[in-house]
């Protein structure tokens, strides 16, 4: 008797650290009917992707997976997409321009920019997709949620606010990987830590982190993945 295909649970980051970071994710997994996938693509900060949009986008990257994964659409239960939420939801008054600064620098008092204009201007955009996925329950017929890494991914899984260069995020995403090696389960008591886990519902967790200044600060609610998969 021919065995039955796994179904997936698709996991979508913004990039390649985060790939990186997360790459143990399916040796989490319990369910034996079940296998965790992940892929990269930043829906929420790429300039050309809009409210109007974004849907589509993440459209693309699911067909473009599913092409180079030889799945078919029908083998996905579900897409979890997990982003960074950078700070958007801030009060206005909490970002400050410094023309000495070279790019927008995130502290847990606000963001400083070299235009706080241009912080608006993101911050807005960004914003309106993130919302506009927020009452979205499907891409392309599949169940759909997100879930906020805050500031950013790594704040939450090595507490480092300060600006990171790209080298450094990849060595501190072969670490966080290294890690795990061999004892994934533990990431789930690593991302139930009281330090950031935000309680409540989906929608509880969200509208905590659009108050004040949460939203630069150590948060996430990615723990309630794996809680509703109990």
């Amino acid at each position: 008797m021919k065995k039955k295909a796994k179904k997936v649970i698709l996991f979508l980051v913004e990039g390649a650290s985060d790939l990186t970071s997360l790459e143990f994710i399916d040796n989490i997994n319990t369910d034996e009917t079940i296998k965790f996938q992940i892929t990269s693509g930043d829906v929420t900060s790429k300039l050309n992707i809009t409210p109007q949009n974004c849907r589509e986008e993440i459209n693309k990257i699911l067909l473009s997976f599913l092409e180079r994964s030889k799945l078919r659409k029908t083998d996905i239960i579900k897409i979890i997409h997990i982003l960074d939420i950078d700070g958007v939801y801030i009060p206005e008054i909490n970002i400050i321009e410094d023309k000495n600064k070279k790019k927008f620098l995130y502290t847990i008092n606000g963001i400083v920019a070299p235009s706080k204009e241009n912080v608006q201007k993101r911050n807005e955009s960004k914003k309106q997709i993130v919302e506009k996925l927020l009452v979205t329950s499907k891409i392309n017929s599949i169940p759909y949620e997100m879930y906020y890494m805050s500031c950013n991914l790594e704040h939450v899984l090595h507490d480092k606010l300060e600006d990171i260069s790209e080298d450094e995020k990849k060595e501190l995403a072969n670490k966080f990987a290294d890690r795990f090696y061999e004892k994934e389960i533990e990431f789930i008591d690593f991302i139930n830590n009281k330090d950031f886990k935000v309680l409540g519902d989906y929608k509880a967790t969200w509208d905590f982190i659009k108050k004040d200044l949460n939203s630069v600060n150590r948060y996430s609610n990615f723990w309630l993945f794996f809680e509703n998969l109990k």
